[in-house]
This record gives C-alpha cells, structure tokens and sequence, in this order.
C-alpha cells in the first residue's frame, strides 16, 4: 500500500487526467490518503501480531510474570487505540466526502470497532494481571 502511495503521488499528473472523480468518485488527495491509511492500519496490525506472538513466546517458556510481557501487553493495548482511532477517523473522513466504498479494509461497522474495543479491555486486563503477577513473584522471591 505505501509502494501505491509512493506510485500514486509520483505518477500525479498521469493520474489527475485520467479524472478519477468521475470514474471512481475519489480526488487523488482522497486516493492518496486512502492508500496511506491503509499502510499505517497494515503496520499496526503488523505490530500488534508482532507484540502478541512476543506475549506466545514468553508464556510457551513458562515465563508467565516476566517484565516483557508487562511491556507488550501496553505496546499492544496502545496499538490497538491507535488503531481504532485510524480507522474511526478514516472512515469519518471518507463519510463526510461522501465516498462510497474505498477498500475492504476501510469496511468497518460499529460492530468491528466494538470488536476493537473488546480486544483494548482484554488487553488492558492482561497487562494488570502481567503485572500484578510480576509484582507478587518479586515479592514471594524476596522473601525466601
């Protein structure tokens, strides 16, 4: 999507005359933003598995309470807000100029961003308890 963004924005002029209002009811900028947005919403979501499968890998060496999984679980908490918010303000925009549908990713209902939200408390809810874990094994360590 970037490498389309890039293309676009370089091939401006080629593009502009081929009067994509008409044919597709989208101005370059709408086109250029759509393919930008798209590339922020793919690398968020690239991050997010990358951060989860971080979280799988920590848990699958039996370190249930350790410092990194505190520390993705709020990376992808953050991601996931970042995320709703692309997606909410993408889909606000494309509203308010009236276009129709863009891309399947820009396809979303209340329903998807209510998905999202669920997906932030649960996330939310791990890095307490990550954390809380953390805390109470440093705690029982020093002790014995």
């Amino acid at each position: 999507m970037l490498l389309g963004a890039i293309l676009t924005f370089a091939f401006r002029y080629r593009i502009s005359e081929m009067n994509l209002s008409q044919t597709y009811g989208m101005s370059l900028p709408l086109v250029i933003y759509a393919s930008i947005g798209g590339a922020v919403i793919s690398f968020f979501v690239a991050r997010l598995l990358k951060n989860a499968g971080k979280i799988i890998e920590n848990l699958s060496e039996e370190a249930y309470f350790a410092e990194e999984n505190v520390k993705y679980s709020k990376r992808i908490v953050i991601l996931l807000f970042a995320l709703t918010a692309v997606e909410i303000g993408s889909k606000v925009i494309f509203s308010l100029v009236s276009v129709g549908r863009v891309s399947a990713m820009y396809d979303m209902s209340v329903r998807d961003y209510a998905v999202n939200i669920i997906f932030m408390v649960i996330a939310c809810s791990l890095t307490i308890v990550f954390d809380r874990g953390r805390i109470l094994k440093e705690d029982s360590e020093s002790i014995i």
